[in-house]
């Protein structure tokens, strides 16, 4: 091993996995084909129930990439020497603040949506 911090190697006598011991003791043959030997970490199976994005939420995603590379084009015409840019790229630039806004807001109102506290309310409210 080397003494120095950049370009560490470790050697392992066996793989090394992320997954949890089994709780039924078998060991190497209690492993899944996946983590096995394949040297993939094994990660957490996604809920069947899981809530999809919020459509305004996917839009704001696309108008901030939008804004974000006429940002980059922006800085990259400007470090180029071009020194006049045109006011469309400029107005384009302004679409990335925009596009965080209305994914902000569309985060905020999803939540509040499916919140426990608005259905203790709505509970208690039919009562």
């Amino acid at each position: 091993m080397q003494a120095n911090w950049v370009g560490v190697v470790r050697d392992y006598p066996e793989q090394v996995s992320t997954s949890p011991p089994s709780a039924s003791g078998a060991g190497e043959s209690g492993r899944s084909g996946r983590d096995s030997g394949s040297g993939h970490v094994r990660t957490a199976a996604r809920h069947k129930n899981r809530r999809r994005a919020a459509p305004l939420a996917k839009i704001g995603m696309a108008v901030f990439a939008v804004g974000l590379i006429a940002i980059f084009a922006d800085m990259i015409l400007f470090a180029s020497g071009s020194r006049n840019l045109p006011v469309w790229l400029n107005l384009t630039a302004m679409l990335a603040p925009v596009g965080l806004g209305l994914g902000l807001i569309a985060v905020v109102r999803e939540n509040r949506q499916f919140s426990p506290a608005l259905a203790a309310r709505k509970a208690t409210a039919d009562k």
